[in-house]
């Protein structure tokens, strides 16, 4: 922790517990979000955030952003490069990839890592791609890492990891992040890093990739949102999460001050503020020992599947930390079942099925539909 962040509290650092399961965020954070408004930090702390990550993923270089930087990391490729990658991902990657010129060619996955099928990604870049976009889905490696990078260097294929949902996870003793060319990671709301909006792109090959990022990032343009306005945003969003048993979805509802305040640049980024690469660091600081225990809380309801031979059920019992928080895959047979574990799922259907990339057949894609179809999300407030 910053110096300048030990006296603005005036007292000594110690180890906050993380409280939700989605985002690494807690009291500490809110009420540092607070002294901001009233005392912002320099323009230092963007290359402090910087100067961290590039550190700890062993970079060649890192650039922080103030929106999610899809069309910055995309841009990056020569118009029509084929992208090869996982069905199951966010539309807004897709997106991305469709605005940039750029063409996809859709893989399915296996349910025990949610990443892609070995044999099927093998196939299709040796038929010819130029890239894989590789999302680690809750922070969590595929169970083939070391062969799919081995795959993409035997081919000449640039490995993009997608870590949004990954910062602070480790393979092998290495964080997710640093086994790739490129490396996306995002601050958003609802991710485990929560500045409210914003991201990074980390740069490990060579090439003209980090010139090229940091013209962006100068010539990004600033937010129509001012710097204070965020952090009230990321305050409120903090004390919506407070009210018991309150789902993960009905924050859309609850922070209505966001919800009016939410913008997307037409350009491909904007400029980040000091107050978020602060909230970033210092919820980056922590993200490993988060991660860690989501990860032994994910491998702890797969073995409990196969015990009672489940297909992946994700029931979150209350003797589990509220902080732990996964997807729940639970197959509408065994629903009884699951509620004996005392879970919720009156919550509600993810939005999985609406947020994948849309004109995909999901039919061509058993194991993407399979999980768009029976994703579920519980209340991270267990009690």
């Amino acid at each position: 922790m910053a110096n300048w962040i030990k006296k603005i509290f005036n007292q000594e650092e110690k180890e906050p517990t993380p409280k939700f399961g989605t985002m690494s965020i807690h009291e500490t954070d809110w009420k540092l979000a607070q002294k901001m408004l009233k005392n912002p930090p320099s323009q230092n702390a963007v290359e402090e955030l910087e100067k961290f990550a590039k550190n700890y993923l062993s970079a060649k270089a890192v650039y922080a952003f103030g929106q999610e930087p899809l069309d910055v990391l995309f841009g990056l490729l020569p118009e029509g490069s084929i992208v090869v990658a996982p069905a199951f991902i966010h539309k807004n990657a897709s997106e991305a990839i469709e605005r940039n010129g750029l063409k996809t060619k859709w893989l399915d996955i296996e349910l025990e890592s949610f990443g892609p099928v070995l044999e099927e990604l093998t196939t299709t870049i040796e038929d010819g791609a130029n890239a894989l976009f590789l999302p680690h889905y809750l922070g969590i490696p595929s169970n083939y890492l070391k062969e799919i990078v081995a795959l993409c260097q035997t081919n000449n294929v640039l490995l993009i990891e997608d870590c949004r949902q990954a910062p602070g996870a480790l393979f092998d003793n290495k964080p997710l992040g640093s086994f790739g060319d490129l490396a996306i990671f995002s601050f958003n709301a609802m991710m485990p890093i929560n500045a409210m909006q914003g991201g990074m792109i980390a740069i490990k090959s060579d090439g003209d990739f980090s010139e090229r990022v940091k013209e962006i990032q100068a010539e990004a343009p600033t937010s129509t949102l001012s710097q204070n306005e965020i952090i009230e945003a990321f305050i409120d969003f903090y004390e919506d999460r407070k009210i018991p048993d309150k789902g993960l979805l009905d924050i859309k509802h609850g922070n209505k001050r966001w919800e009016k305040k939410w913008t997307f640049s037409e350009s491909k980024t904007i400029k980040i503020y000091p107050a978020q690469a602060v909230l970033a660091k210092i919820q980056w600081e922590q993200a490993e020992n988060f991660a860690y225990y989501r990860q032994n809380h994910w491998r702890l309801w797969q073995s409990i599947a196969k015990e009672n031979n489940w297909q992946l059920p994700q029931p979150i019992v209350p003797s589990a930390p509220g902080w732990l928080r996964a997807p729940v895959l639970v197959p509408e047979a065994e629903h009884d079942k699951a509620k004996h574990l005392e879970e919720k799922p009156e919550i509600g259907r993810w939005y999985c099925e609406t947020s994948l990339p849309q004109g995909i057949d999901l039919d061509l894609f058993p194991n993407t539909k399979r999980a768009s179809q029976e994703m579920f999300q519980f209340p991270t407030e267990m009690g």
